[in-house]
């Protein structure tokens, strides 16, 4: 852990990696980084009148995952027959959005495009969802960005990906669900405390009992240089899903995950109350009853540090 090495590969040359135990986050990670549909988060949609590209991004890549296409009549002194099919356009994208864009989730849609046919869609789309009761368009509808681009071919990505308003928008968004699992765990702090646990040892414990609901995990910690914690974290992890948690890993770079880490890292909102949990430090590491891996005590939990 930490080490690094350098190593040259020639093009067309196969290298095999062998490492000894895969646990269920790397595979779980390997298996998101061959499909960009179970890792993407943001949704990129450039659009112009006529044509629509739709690129899916991850951390490392962007990937072109359809394409809508229909010639429009030249706007005339009557606008019908072009009216009409700008409708069939917007109909062809919203559809792309269904079939392309996994609204579970992706965090954030950015319409992009030089003109205002992205603004117009966006507005004739939540009409759409709202006439035909399209539930989760609506739900989603926040998640919808208009943004400016200069053309709506691919390198309008870079530009886009470079707008700091826009880095903004997609943070912010992205991270809005793990705002919400942390708000909803400091509201549970201060109406049912029996309810929450932080902590590795207080969430070892409520998993032991099946009773984590919600378990929220920084992802540093399974960056932790000592493997057999790294380990403990995991199957921390895989249990609690296997008991039907939502796990949810927050990022140590996003100020959602700098809150997380204040608790220690780990934290958990539970189905039922356990109130002898709160008889157990906070701080302790999962080897370690009386300080936390780092040697520091344990502190009493102030809301409102976090609010």
């Amino acid at each position: 852990m930490g080490a690094h090495h350098t190593l040259e590969i020639e093009l067309n040359n196969k290298l095999t990696l062998g490492k000894e135990r895969w646990d269920a986050m790397h595979l779980q990670e390997l298996d998101e980084a061959t499909d960009v549909h179970k890792t993407s988060e943001v949704a990129v949609l450039l659009m112009e009148a006529g044509l629509a590209n739709f690129h899916l991004l991850t951390a490392v890549l962007a990937k072109d995952v359809h394409r809508v296409s229909l010639a429009l009549p030249k706007k005339r002194a009557t606008t019908t027959n072009y009216d009409k099919a700008l409708v069939r356009f917007f109909e062809q994208v919203y559809q792309g959005i269904k079939d392309h864009v996994n609204l579970d989730l992706v965090k954030c849609v950015l319409l992009a495009g030089p003109g205002f046919v992205k603004d117009d869609f966006l507005s004739w789309m939540i009409q759409k969802a709202t006439q035909s009761g399209d539930t989760l368009v609506l739900q989603k509808k926040s998640n919808f960005v208009s943004v400016h681009a200069s053309c709506v071919h691919k390198q309008a990505l870079k530009e886009l990906l470079s707008d700091e308003q826009v880095q903004k928008s997609i943070a912010n968004t992205k991270a809005a669900a793990h705002l919400k699992a942390l708000e909803e765990f400091y509201v549970m702090v201060q109406r049912e405390p029996d309810r929450v646990c932080y902590g590795p040892k207080q969430v070892f414990e409520a998993i032991e009992k099946c009773a984590v609901q919600t378990l929220m995990v920084v992802d540093s910690l399974f960056r932790n240089a000592n493997v057999k914690l790294r380990r403990q974290y995991v199957d921390m992890v895989e249990n609690a899903r296997d008991q039907g948690a939502t796990c949810q890993i927050f990022s140590s770079q996003h100020v959602s995950g700098e809150q997380l880490q204040k608790l220690s890292g780990i934290a958990g909102v539970l189905r039922f109350p356990l109130p002898e949990i709160g008889d157990i430090d906070s701080d302790a590491g999962l080897s370690d009853a009386g300080a936390d891996d780092d040697g520091q005590k344990g502190q009493e939990l102030d809301v409102d540090d976090f609010m």
